[in-house]
């Protein structure tokens, strides 16, 4: 009997009551069927220590500090001294709510739908020459943060060097060790031929740019195979395939694998055309969902596929390995469901049990030895033990020495992921020797800083060295590792990817350098830009912090997770963001007086006023008065204002949600432009709010046509304060009778036109107005920017030169006349508006290259609610 857990709970300054629930699990299989089954409505203890494991066996996650110490650490790296963290949950949380509400699903299949409706039926906007989207980086940033040294009650010095964005996978031509491919979380494949110094981007036109696992045929290395989306991401699309190096590529499997992360890809060393993939959830919640996920097969280079280990109330699987010297021999590790072994190429699947954990754990992570060693596997499971500091997610590391027969737990292995071994985990074995292992997870805080990204045994885990112990930059690597890999011919060799890109080590993990080149691939939460100058701006970053471009320069600011950016419009010199912000912990607003500088110490907090119990977004939206020096608004459930540039916070609202009981928190903030006195809101929960005197009195401006869905920006007309866009994220189909995306109103919310018109069913995330052409509207959303130049009656694609990627924010400067996006995954690009815009031009049968679509799936997402909570895995 197995089955997995889902664990939800709060961690607070204690582990506080951890929850479980476990639903049907239920493995399937084409026939014959295997002799495995699980029982059904099996309620799991989530508090049973894992067998034969002791608090005693287990390494302290993070040396004891001084309250005083940790908290000047916690403050100075971004992270609140109180809540322990598990961040990427409250990012996911964030990421997916906002599509998803008010369900709690999202459409399995809504981007290629959107993707296919524009190519075959939507025009694109004419745009001249002078007028496509012009890539301005990062081609990775200058003096990124990738770690903290030195620390005392004053503060902490920085680790700097290039950085770049999340990297889940690296793989080598093995017949040209100079060529690799890199493939990131939303920014794309890329290739290299010159050993990672630069790199070209090879997927900017594919259905996703959301990646997380890359093979090459082992005969010829031309054949590239990539699987789409990310496990604790984005969904996926199904398998590219390429046979020219990443010149072209072909989508397949998308009906059979549209919603699923493709964690893994195998192929047969000497029948190329037989290869297998494990498909998982891309976050580990399970759930009913369709279509089924774990291993699947193909006998014909990917395009047929057959189910081989199946389940339909799981996350799936999270890795496949395979015996070299044996290619009928597969080891599957089923998320949460435990290690499967298969010794007929997948007809057929026994369960590894001996010594091994049957609950307590989610994503499991696979490595195996070469040729002679392939006998040899490791395991690492994202677990949740039982310890002296009370249940705790933990990485377990697990070693068998008989081909999966039994299991050691290697009881010395640090807690090398922390927190959050769902997200960060991965182990590689040396193809020359089994017993000298790497793994890379978070990192560890101790009294000199941050360590512990990537340890090294060489006696098969019976001890372990950081070699990422800091004391140098060389020494450390950027937090949160989700690849490691070997460059062909030379062991000693270790490339990784993490959340700051591509490093390498040419002396078994001596030291460090980082191999970001000119990779574009950072994901720009918000961007804000000069009020005069067209060669200044910058933005807040998922894990990067934030990054200021100053004539043609990216430059690394700050630390921990950039979000809203502006600058000041009365004084240049002084710049605002948000770090992310929990309720009942802490919220970052911070103020920089000294243009944007790199220290963590110049970034203040300025959040006097504000209550940390007030509901809140992860990323806490701010705006700008722009008619009033020194006038800024902030939102959590309430509107907050300062007339002293944050020195100072007052409330000038009640609840401007639905109230507790949805989460809601204010996501989208305007002031008109010509009037101080009108302001709007929108929420996480659907509500519109208004106010023509400045916060003493406010109009609930919700009503039909409007959806209850997630507000996603709002901008006001430039000299009439009543005309007012708003957008919003999500899809017409979770709110049946309430469709569209953009709405506006021409009396201050007393009536609603919905000018959606033509667009597709996609969440649309932010809006531009030009203030020379009021009806001149820009949309970014989930696949690029649209345009009208009739105020919604009409809109067209308006992508010239710009990647398949999320728009995240977008920001018009009329004194430059310029268009700026900031995407979640291929930096910042810029457009010019200077002359008169063209005039749209219908091309609507443009031939579609995406697969037919013949139904509309849901994948699960589990939300809790938008309140900052922690929750372990």
């Amino acid at each position: 009997m197995q089955s997995r857990p889902r664990l939800f709970g709060f961690l607070a300054a204690a582990i506080l009551l951890i929850l479980a629930f476990v639903a049907l699990t239920t493995l399937r299989q084409p026939s014959p069927p295997t002799a495995v089954s699980f029982d059904a409505n099996v309620t799991i203890d989530p508090l049973a220590t894992v067998p034969g494991l002791t608090t005693d066996d287990l390494t302290n996650p993070r040396p004891v500090l001084s309250p005083e110490l940790k908290a000047a650490m916690n403050q100075m790296r971004g992270r609140p001294p109180v809540l322990p963290g598990d961040y990427p949950d409250l990012r996911r949380d964030w990421f997916w709510h906002q599509r998803a509400y008010p369900l709690d699903t999202v459409p399995y299949d809504a981007n290629l739908k959107a993707l296919t409706y524009v190519a075959e039926s939507m025009p694109l906007a004419a745009q001249s020459a002078d007028q496509t989207w012009q890539s301005i980086g990062p081609n990775s940033i200058t003096q990124g943060l990738i770690g903290l040294h030195s620390c005392t009650d004053a503060g902490c010095g920085a680790w700097r060097t290039n950085v770049s964005g999340r990297t889940k996978t690296i793989v080598f031509n093995p017949n040209n060790p100079n060529t690799l491919y890199v493939a990131t979380a939303s920014g794309g494949l890329w290739k290299s031929t010159d050993g990672g110094a630069t790199y070209t981007a090879i997927s900017d036109t594919q259905p996703s740019l959301a990646f997380h696992s890359l093979a090459l045929d082992p005969t010829n290395p031309n054949i590239l195979y990539a699987g789409t989306g990310e496990i604790q991401g984005h969904y996926g699309m199904g398998l590219l395939k390429s046979t020219n190096g990443g010149q072209s590529w072909t989508l397949l499997g998308a009906n059979q694998f549209k919603g699923l992360v493709i964690a893994a890809i195998v192929i047969h060393p000497t029948s190329p055309n037989t290869l297998w993939v494990a498909t998982n959830l891309m976050n580990q919640d399970a759930g009913p969902a369709f279509p089924v996920r774990g291993v699947f097969r193909s006998n014909d280079g990917g395009q047929t596929w057959s189910p081989q280990l199946t389940c339909d109330r799981c996350a799936g699987v999270s890795d496949l390995v395979m015996n070299s010297a044996n290619p009928q021999v597969l080891y599957a590790g089923g998320a949460g469901f435990g290690v499967f072994k298969t010794t007929d190429g997948g007809a057929n699947w026994a369960q590894l049990t001996g010594g091994l954990p049957d609950r307590g754990f989610n994503r499991v992570e696979l490595a195996i030895g070469s040729g002679g060693s392939a006998h040899i596997l490791y395991a690492g499971l994202a677990a949740r033990v039982s310890t002296g500091q009370g249940v705790v997610p933990w990485g377990l590391i697990y070693r068998s020495a008989d081909g999966g027969a039994s299991w050691e737990l290697l009881r010395n292995t640090p807690n090398y992921c922390s927190q959050q071994c769902d997200y960060d985990n991965i182990i590689a074995v040396s193809p020359n020797d089994a017993n000298l292992v790497y793994i890379g997870g978070s990192f560890i805080s101790n009294e000199q800083g941050w360590a512990g990204m990537v340890h090294k045994t060489t006696n098969g885990g019976q001890s372990w060295q950081d070699v990422t112990p800091g004391g140098a930059v060389t020494r450390v690597v950027h937090p949160d590792m989700h690849a490691i890999t070997f460059k062909p011919g030379n062991a000693n060799e270790i490339w990784i990817g993490n959340d700051g890109g591509v490093f390498r080590s040419t002396n078994g993990g001596n030291t460090w350098e980082q191999r970001n080149g000119n990779l574009a691939t950072l994901q720009f939460v918000n961007i804000g830009v000069h009020p005069t100058n067209a060669n200044i701006m910058f933005g807040g970053l998922q894990d990067n912090a934030k990054a200021k471009w100053v004539g043609g320069v990216w430059t690394g600011l700050d630390t921990g997770d950039g979000g809203w950016s502006e600058i000041d419009p009365f004084n240049p010199s002084i710049w605002y963001s948000t770090r992310y912000s929990m309720q009942g912990s802490i919220v970052q607003f911070q103020r920089n007086n000294n243009n944007g500088t790199a220290s963590l110490n110049d970034w203040q907090q300025k959040a006097d006023g504000i209550d940390i119990n007030d509901r809140m977004l992860f990323y806490v939206p701010f705006v700008l008065d722009v008619k009033q020096q020194g006038v800024l608004y902030l939102g959590t459930h309430r509107l907050y204002r300062t007339a002293n540039r944050g020195d100072s916070w007052q409330a000038i609202s009640g609840d401007l949600t639905r109230g507790a009981q949805t989460g809601g928190a204010i996501s989208a903030i305007a002031v008109a432009p010509n009037d101080s006195n009108t302001l709007y809101t929108g929420s996480s929960d659907g509500i519109v709010a208004v106010t023509r005197n400045r916060g003493e009195s406010w109009t609930n401006a919700t009503k039909a046509p409007l959806p209850n869905r997630h507000v996603s920006d709002i901008v006001v007309h430039p000299t009439n304060a009543a005309v007012a866009y708003v957008t919003f994220n999500g899809y017409d189909t979770h709110t049946p009778g309430q469709a569209g995306h953009v709405f506006k109103t021409t009396n201050a919310g007393g009536s609603w036109q919905n000018v959606s018109n033509n667009l597709p069913d996609i969440p649309i995330l932010t809006i531009a107005l030009d203030p020379r052409n009021p009806d001149h509207l820009y949309i970014g959303s989930d696949i690029g920017v649209f345009r009208s130049t009739n105020g919604g009656s009409s809109w067209a694609s308006y992508n010239d030169g710009l990647p398949n990627v999320q728009v995240f924010d977008l920001e018009l400067n009329d004194t430059t006349r310029h268009l700026w996006a900031g995407t979640y995954g291929r930096g910042v690009f810029r457009l010019s508006l200077a002359g008169t815009p063209p005039t749209a031009t219908p091309t609507p049968t443009r031939t579609p290259t995406l697969p037919p679509l013949t139904r509309r799936l849901y994948l699960p997402v589990t939300i809790k609610s938008m309140t900052a909570l922690s929750r372990s895995k």
